[in-house]
């Protein structure tokens, strides 16, 4: 395993430095890697589901994935614990983003990014800055989730154990809350108990009269635009 160091204060408003210090160490030291899925440390990785999505996108070449910031804490905010001076961030929205918890993209990304990064101010807000402003100076491609999807890559916010047909759907979710440790052993727990039918997946239609159980082991399918 290898830890990233860089000599810079550990502060919120230095997270978009931190991550182009990644980059550039993915670009000198493990650019020829497959994919990199970039999470936060409260996240719990699918890696059946992660694994399987690789596989279905592995030709997706100039594209990211990740869940769209459509919440309005992802608009220019002129208050608050999130807020931006019209000097520092002048117009009335951002760019397209994702939520910053789990991104994932191919290697062929890593350089046009690194590259768009030196030439695009840093500002406090990582999600913003690097899947928005240096991600569209880049002309890469975000995917948006089509309403059909079945399965998302992103993360859902789990204060509890996620259900068998959540651990079916997601990717990655996050665990917020006290004593993460335990939060991530109990998700393990869970997802282990759906891939050996120790629980299951229902899925009962919108009249409540058919029900499916779902096989762990079917293909997963997933909708982007």
């Amino acid at each position: 395993m290898d830890i990233i160091q860089i000599g810079i204060p550990d502060l919120y408003e230095n997270l978009s430095l931190k991550t182009t210090g990644l980059f550039n160490w993915l670009y000198r030291s493990c650019a020829k890697v497959d994919f990199v899925l970039k999470v936060d440390d409260d996240v719990y990785v699918n890696v059946r589901n992660l694994a399987h999505f690789v596989q279905t996108f592995h030709q997706s070449n100039q594209s990211m994935f990740g869940l769209s910031s459509l919440h309005p804490d992802f608009w220019p905010q002129r208050e608050g614990k999130w807020s931006i001076s019209f000097e520092d961030w002048p117009w009335n929205s951002y760019p397209p983003s994702y939520e910053g918890p789990v991104v994932l993209f191919p290697n062929s990304v890593i350089f046009p990014m690194l590259a768009a990064m030196q030439t695009t101010p840093l500002m406090p807000f990582e999600d913003v800055y690097y899947t928005g402003l240096c991600r569209e100076k880049a002309g890469i491609k975000i995917h948006l989730y089509t309403n059909s999807t079945i399965s998302r890559v992103g993360t859902t916010q789990m204060s509890s154990n996620p259900s068998p047909c959540e651990i079916r759907r997601f990717v990655a979710w996050v665990k917020h809350g006290f004593e993460t440790e335990k939060r991530m052993k109990s998700s393990h727990v869970a997802t282990d108990d759906f891939y050996h039918n120790r629980t299951r997946c229902i899925i009962i239609d919108a009249n409540g009269n058919n029900s499916k159980v779902i096989n762990p082991s079917d293909p997963v399918q997933f909708g982007f635009l």
